[in-house]
């Protein structure tokens, strides 16, 4: 599980950096993850407002702490792409 909170996080900055003008514009985070990862949000993001910049960087900062259940909702969720990220 290690592994993939590591690969996580990577997956969480690029995001964060790639898709960051896009999802703001949008305003949007996915349900699911939105469903999945309240606690966690809450738990140590809730100063940045939700969908922002900030608390998307927040959440890739503390990845290493979400929940599985957070990570298994971002991990399958659209905001990681098909590719697989090379090793």
């Amino acid at each position: 599980m290690r592994d993939l909170k590591v690969l996580g996080r990577q997956v969480i900055l690029c995001l964060a950096m790639v898709l960051a003008p896009v999802m703001a514009a949008a305003g949007e985070v996915p349900e699911a993850v939105r469903v999945a990862c309240s606690n966690d949000y809450q738990k140590y993001c809730i100063k940045h407002q939700p969908g922002s910049d900030a608390g998307r960087e927040c959440m890739a900062d503390v990845f290493e702490k979400l929940t599985d259940t957070c990570v298994n909702a971002i991990m399958n969720s659209d905001l990681v792409g098909e590719e697989p990220v090379p090793e």
